[in-house]
């Protein structure tokens, strides 16, 4: 991200638990008025629950590292974990289902996302534009 201002990471157990943790560590890095602040808090959250749920990250001795890249542009989330054998889709959502709506939210309101795999470990990011 041009002009990056800041790139800090944190890693969390593998455990449900921890994503409300996520979710704190990427709303105080961005401070509560950051005009990105509140979708990034709540897609990094979504991403960090797949990654636990679909990703194979939980469990004992498993984690979850998030990124923060904050910059003049806007910002980036990374979220690392273990490698699963699928990769991130969209599905299509069911009203009656509970899931299936985490990469949509992700979809509809970040600028770009996407993944990268290697290293027996695989990153799901987004971004998301600062306007004004």
């Amino acid at each position: 991200m041009a002009g990056t201002a800041i790139r800090e990471s944190a890693t969390f157990a593998g455990r449900a638990d921890q994503v409300r943790e996520a979710r704190a560590f990427v709303f105080r890095l961005l401070g509560p008025s950051h005009p990105c602040g509140d979708v990034a808090v709540l897609l990094a959250s979504e991403m960090v629950t797949n990654s636990l749920i679909h990703g194979g990250s939980s469990g004992p001795g498993e984690a979850v590292t998030v990124t923060v890249v904050v910059g003049d542009s806007g910002v980036r989330v990374e979220v690392t974990g273990r490698k699963a054998d699928a990769v991130p889709a969209l599905r299509r959502p069911d009203d009656e289902a509970e899931g299936s709506r985490g990469l949509r939210l992700v979809e509809e309101l970040a600028a770009r996302w996407g993944y990268e795999r290697g290293g027996g470990k695989a990153t799901t990011w987004f971004e998301i534009l600062r306007h004004g």
